[in-house]
């Protein structure tokens, strides 16, 4: 299961849906919150999370996260 980030493009979003991938969504179930919430909901639910921020990435190497993989594009 993956969870996407608020700029994760709307069209993958649907595409990997179609293909029978559980996407969760942060524009549609979260819209606005900060990327620190993003990440403690991808860690208390086990999903992957998808972004295209590379804060992100920067966040998540930094605080050195255990059990999140963080797919950034």
């Amino acid at each position: 299961m993956f969870l996407e980030n608020e700029n994760f493009p709307r069209p993958s979003t649907i595409l990997l849906r179609e293909h029978g991938y559980i996407i969760k969504s942060i524009q549609e179930d979260f819209p606005g919150i900060s990327d620190d919430e993003v990440i403690k909901i991808a860690i208390e639910l086990n999903l992957i999370l998808l972004t295209l921020t590379v804060i992100m990435v920067s966040l998540y190497s930094s605080i050195q996260i255990k059990n999140l993989l963080l797919l950034c594009f």
